[in-house]
């Protein structure tokens, strides 16, 4: 379920220490009767994971980048789930049980997350433009068989399905 309703939505927000991901997490934040986060993503900002850890409590974090994710698990194992290295970021999106997939991952990386979450029921707030440039076919087909929205949150692709 997307926005208003009787539960509350589980979010995965892939990148969360861009621009895109920040801003989700303040939404999440402004309503947490709505919105909980299960699990984030990065490739390598650990202190700025770690504030989000503290703050939204995620059960599961992934991060691509193996030194820091390591020490981070070495730092944080104990509170959350920590997925490492290249695969990191499929790994979080077919563990993860959210209702909603904040895809804000830069560039064609995030295109196995995308389609890994259709494949798992999700809806996906699309951020990364690569992911439709190099797999719109594959995206579009994947959520059509599995009735799932693909909602644009960035401005370009928020301009083009307002067209």
């Amino acid at each position: 379920m997307i926005g208003r309703g009787t539960s509350t939505n589980r979010l995965l927000v892939l990148g969360s220490t861009g621009s895109v991901g920040v801003q989700a997490l303040e939404v999440a934040a402004s309503d947490p009767d709505e919105y909980t986060v299960e699990g984030l993503a990065v490739d390598r900002n650990t202190a700025l994971l770690a504030e989000q850890v503290k703050r939204f409590r995620p059960d599961k974090v992934a991060i691509r980048d193996r030194a820091a994710g390591e020490a981070f698990r070495s730092a944080y194992g104990d509170r959350v789930r920590v997925y490492v290295g290249d695969d990191a970021l499929t790994a979080l999106c077919r563990d993860a049980r959210a209702e909603i997939a904040v895809a804000a991952v830069v560039g064609i990386a995030g295109l196995p997350a995308v389609l890994i979450c259709i494949g798992r029921g999700m809806a996906v707030a699309l951020a990364n433009k690569e992911a439709l440039v190099a797999g719109g076919a594959l995206v579009m087909d994947a959520a059509r068989r599995a009735g799932v929205e693909i909602l644009p949150v960035d401005s370009e692709h928020s301009a083009i399905f307002q067209c």
